[in-house]
């Protein structure tokens, strides 16, 4: 199948565990995330987990992949080496090399993520704060490519 590419934005939260929280239960709740039994035949309606850990101790899924944030499990500092399943922010010199700016638009992030897949590691996850126009309030895009 290969990895896929995702993203999304939230709210601005300074705590990244508090928003790869938020972005597991958005993403499992609406379903949207890769489950193995869905490439079965179309004579019978697939049942996925009922619980986000169900899904995550699924063999087929330790293997391939969700192709979503439900597989970025650990947030990491910004200065920290990526890792297998790791969510951090953009250090600020990677922010500005990416977008030339120290805080981008949302339509900035749109406009560069198809280039962004050359960034990072795959089975990683990124996060930079975004300007929103509206009386500084704040956005996160989360980012990433993930699934075999």
């Amino acid at each position: 199948m290969g990895a896929s590419g995702w993203h999304y934005f939230t709210d601005y939260e300074p705590d990244l565990r508090v928003v790869l929280d938020r972005l597991h239960r958005q993403a499992f709740g609406a379903g949207e995330y890769y489950w193995p039994d869905d490439d079965e035949d179309d004579s019978w309606e697939p049942v996925r987990p009922a619980t986000l850990e169900r899904l995550l101790a699924d063999a087929a899924v330790a293997s391939t992949g969700t192709h979503s944030v439900l597989d970025i499990v650990r947030v990491v500092a910004p200065g920290e080496s990526d890792g297998f399943g790791t969510l951090r922010h953009l250090m600020p010199e990677e922010v500005h090399r990416l977008f030339g700016t120290a805080m981008p638009t949302r339509e900035q992030f749109l406009h560069r993520l198809s280039t962004l897949g050359d960034f990072g590691q795959r089975w990683s996850g990124y996060c930079v704060v975004l300007d929103n126009g509206v009386g500084g309030m704040r956005q996160l895009a989360v980012w990433g490519y993930s699934g075999d």
